[in-house]
């Protein structure tokens, strides 16, 4: 983490926290029977971490972002959502939370005082119910750069995302990024810093 983060600050980029459920086996992307207390204290503990060493390094969390299965468990808001929200409260001062675009956390986040920003996926497939394609199913992944940097353009012009998520540990991130990056651009669209709310 504190490699992470020194290399956030050479680099002038902000420091967010992904806490998810420890499954290092699953990456955190397996939905694990655990009570909800218990996954909240999980993230506790690691957002207090990486808060920590961001302090010391001179330094300021600049939003929260769930990981994984955890992401998706809470987006359907209920109760883990709320013991989780809890417990971000208590971990951080941090008050912007990366949440998933038209789901039921983002009203739960805002009524717990957090400033909730929206967020979109070019790089995954959706159900039509909002909700992200499990990974495994068909769909699941869009991996075609110039289909994600489609898919970019689309999610900032007609959703109401704010935020956009390619995820870092695809075959062709990079390539995913910069087709995302240019197409943005041609299409007119300010890419900023997505931390706070107007």
């Amino acid at each position: 983490m504190r490699e992470a983060v020194r290399s956030a600050l050479e680099h002038g980029v902000r420091i967010g926290a992904h806490p998810g459920t420890e499954d290092r086996e699953g990456f955190g992307r397996r939905g694990l029977d655990l009570p909800a207390g218990r996954i909240a204290e999980q993230v506790r503990r690691q957002i207090e971490a990486l808060e920590g060493i961001t302090v010391q390094e001179g330094a300021a969390l600049s939003h929260v972002k769930l990981h994984g299965a955890l992401y998706n468990a809470t987006a359907a808001g209920g109760e883990l959502a709320r013991v989780v929200l809890k417990a971000i409260a208590k971990a951080t001062r941090c008050q912007t939370l990366f949440v998933l675009a038209g789901s039921p956390l983002v009203a739960m986040a805002h009524a717990a005082g957090f400033a909730a920003v929206e967020e979109a996926f070019p790089d995954r497939g959706y159900q039509p119910d909002g909700n992200l394609i499990p990974r495994g199913a068909p769909g699941a992944l869009i991996e075609d750069p110039s289909a994600v940097a489609r898919r970019a353009v689309e999610l900032a012009v007609r959703g109401r995302a704010r935020t956009l998520c390619i995820h870092g540990d695809s075959e062709n991130a990079v390539r995913n990024a910069e087709a995302v990056v240019a197409a943005l651009r041609a299409a007119g669209i300010t890419i900023s810093p997505a931390t706070t709310v107007p």
